[in-house]
């Protein structure tokens, strides 16, 4: 049972280091708006579609990527 609980402890420690690098690597802020990657806010107005309007906007952010 020490044996497993060591292990379980050790690749705790492992992944998290392992987490504090990788983290290390990324930017303090991020926002695809800023970089261009998204369209403009559309309105839908009385429709009530937006699953709609969030798919085409996905594809139109796939595009523009």
């Amino acid at each position: 049972m020490k044996k497993i609980i060591s292990a379980l402890l050790a690749l705790l420690i492992i992944s998290s280091l392992a987490v504090t690098a990788f983290a290390a690597d990324l930017p303090s802020k991020y926002s695809a708006a800023d970089k261009g990657y998204v369209t403009p806010v559309k309105s839908q107005g009385l429709a009530g579609c937006c699953a709609a309007f969030s798919a085409v906007s996905c594809l139109e952010s796939d595009y523009i990527i």
